[in-house]
């Protein structure tokens, strides 16, 4: 929530756990271009999907839609504010403006993929395994201390 909202943001260096991933885009070169929307990031990896870079949209903690320019810049439009922003390869701004339509009229491209992720990391990947992650922690915690109670 804190990285969506743009409070904290990760260096460019540091991957945020991935996992299902939907609309991630292949540039002309190979790269992928993840969108990790519920941390307010985009991604981006190599052919063989090891980590390159990764930085902060302002998405103002809404949705937003990545797409691959042939000169290999990352186009990304988010929903709250309406805004299209590009990015080079480094995560760097190079524009910014409000959206020509609405959101809606951008198309939903690139495919959904699972980013390579490891299996204590996932819960990070999503709010909503996080939720049940937590939950079942909890109940579990619970059944624990009631058979400790009847011993």
């Amino acid at each position: 929530m804190f990285s969506a909202e743009g409070i904290f943001e990760l260096p460019r260096s540091c991957e945020w756990p991935a996992g299902y991933v939907r609309h991630a885009i292949t540039t002309v070169l190979g790269k992928h271009v993840v969108p990790v929307v519920p941390a307010g990031r985009v991604q981006l990896y190599s052919s063989d999907w090891h980590f390159l870079c990764g930085w902060n949209v302002n998405a103002l903690g809404g949705d937003f839609k990545v797409e691959a320019s042939p000169e290999g810049r990352v186009e990304v439009f988010t929903a709250r504010g309406e805004r299209h922003y590009t990015f080079d390869e480094n995560g760097s701004l190079i524009y910014s403006a409000a959206l020509p339509g609405s959101y809606e009229s951008i198309a939903n491209r690139g495919e959904s993929v699972v980013v390579p992720t490891k299996l204590l990391l996932w819960p990070f990947s999503s709010p909503f395994i996080s939720v049940a992650v937590g939950t079942l922690g909890f109940v579990m915690l619970r059944l624990v201390k009631n058979t400790a109670r009847k011993l």
